[in-house]
This record gives structure tokens, C-alpha cells and sequence, in this order.
């Protein structure tokens, strides 16, 4: 911390740096995806079962209702959701993940995992540890902390 009590370092500054060096290998990764990394996302939260409405859904991921639309839309022409009536409302509309999609989404989640891995190999397993504990805090006081089961399977477990 400097005198005045901030990080010696924008937060903002690296927290992007981060993201763009994850970004870069998890779109790459999840290139066979609709959407690619926010395909693989949305993939994740239905698997999670959790929201299971399409509305609720977006809302969770912050993306916009006709943008999810289109997200919804391409991964189930792809074939790895379906769109079911929901029993407790006429109205609304469950997704719910196909055989595909559970496949794409283990494949995908490995192929992912080692690439986290690879990116937090220069960080002890305490440090890791810290890490994962710092960003769910962040996370939770943002009110964009894991909910419905989200998992971080590197930063969880280190390696």
C-alpha cells in the first residue's frame, strides 16, 4: 500500500491485464462455440441449473434479453440447449442443456482448465489460494459472486 492507502497499482489496470490474457486463450478455446467464450458461459450457468428461465438467465450474466436471445438462439440451432415449457409458468421457457452441449462443455472445461492452470503457473499454491479467496470476495460485495453451484476448477484446487 502507498501512504495515501491504495494499491501501489490501478486495481482497474490489473484486473484488465488479467482478463485480457485470459480472454485471449479461453476465446481461442472456446472458439467452437456459439459466442464463443460467452456462449461457453451461458452453457455453464444452464448447466448449473440456475436461473432456468431465459429472462433470468441474462439477468444473471448481464447480457441484454435480445442479445441472449441470439445466444440462445445459436446454441440451440447448434444443438447443445433446448428451449422447454416450464411447468410453474405457461409463459416462460426453461433451457436446458442437451447430451451435445454437456460434451461440448467437458471438453471445453478441460481445455479451459489447463489453459488457467497455465496462466497461474507462476503463482505459488498460497498465492493462488489468496487469489481465489480475494476475487470471491470482490465478487460477493459486487453481487456477482458464484452462485447456483458456479465452480473455478483451477483456482479452487490448485495444481
Amino acid at each position: 500500500m502507498t501512504a495515501s492507502g491504495r494499491p501501489p497499482a490501478s486495481l482497474g489496470w490489473l484486473l484488465g491485464g488479467a482478463l485480457r490474457s485470459y480472454m485471449s486463450v479461453a476465446e481461442k478455446v472456446a472458439a467452437g462455440i456459439p459466442f464463443g467464450v460467452r456462449g461457453y458461459m451461458v452453457l455453464e450457468a444452464v448447466r448449473s441449473q440456475c436461473p432456468g428461465s431465459q429472462l433470468e438467465l441474462g439477468r444473471r450474466l448481464s447480457i441484454d434479453k435480445t442479445v441472449m436471445t441470439h445466444v440462445i438462439d445459436r446454441l440451440e440451432e447448434a444443438g447443445f440447449v433446448e428451449r422447454q415449457a416450464d411447468p410453474s409458468d405457461r409463459r416462460a421457457r426453461r433451457i436446458v442443456l442437451t447430451p451435445a452441449g454437456e460434451d461440448v462443455l467437458e471438453r471445453t472445461g478441460d481445455q479451459l482448465g489447463a489453459q488457467e492452470c497455465q496462466l497461474l503457473s507462476g503463482l505459488s499454491d498460497s498465492q493462488k489460494t489468496s487469489l481465489t479467496e480475494a476475487l470471491a470476495v470482490l465478487a460477493a460485495h459486487s453481487g456477482q459472486g458464484a452462485q447456483c453451484g458456479e465452480i473455478v476448477a483451477c483456482l479452487a484446487s490448485p495444481a
